[in-house]
């Protein structure tokens, strides 16, 4: 008995270091894109990321996924956890420079609160009054950009995630035009 005691506990421990190794080599595969972490590659516009913070779960989508300075980007949140996400009208844009995100446009939006339930995608039409996108400026650069949507278990905690979705700024001669309204 005590033979077969102590070939499951060596057993056990083999076991608890695999999984230990399994866990850090899955959390060192993790980008961090919406985290501000150095990327590898350079990100691909319309490339969806889900994020993950416990039950918390979802992806953020940018709507076209190409278009050029001056026009509107729209913003879907999609929920893939198993708890509603609540989060606002408010966002970030960053641009991808040399292997970096640099900050650039935000808005904060405080008296809105938006939510999806699980398993469903919102957005970007809110009612008949409320659309969740983003007026880019007729100046802004050709590049990859990204824009950022903290999102939460609730509207007071709407920080505990960041979700993330990419999309590229072409020159006006680079670009099909977009639909007037979706």
């Amino acid at each position: 008995m005590a033979i077969a005691i102590d070939s499951i506990r060596r057993l056990g421990w083999r076991i608890a270091i695999l999984l230990a190794i399994a866990s850090l080599l899955l959390l060192g595969g993790c980008s961090g894109a919406a985290n501000g972490d150095e990327d590898a590659a350079e990100p691909e516009p319309g490339a969806v990321t889900i994020e993950e913070s416990g039950e918390l779960a979802g992806a953020l989508h940018a709507i076209p996924e190409v278009l050029e300075p001056g026009r509107t980007i729209r913003v879907a949140t999609e929920n893939v956890g198993s708890v509603p996400l609540f989060y606002g009208l408010s966002w970030r844009v960053e641009r991808y420079v040399d292997g970096q995100w640099e900050e650039g446009l935000s808005q904060a939006v405080a008296a809105v609160g938006l939510g999806a339930r699980p398993g469903e995608r919102e957005g970007p039409r809110y009612g008949p009054h409320v659309i969740d996108q983003i007026e880019l400026p007729a100046d802004l650069e050709p590049g990859i950009y990204r824009v950022l949507k903290d999102v939460g278990p609730s509207l007071r905690e709407t920080g505990e995630l960041t979700l993330a979705a990419t999309f590229e700024v072409r020159s006006a001669d680079g670009v099909a035009q977009e639909p007037a309204d979706q």
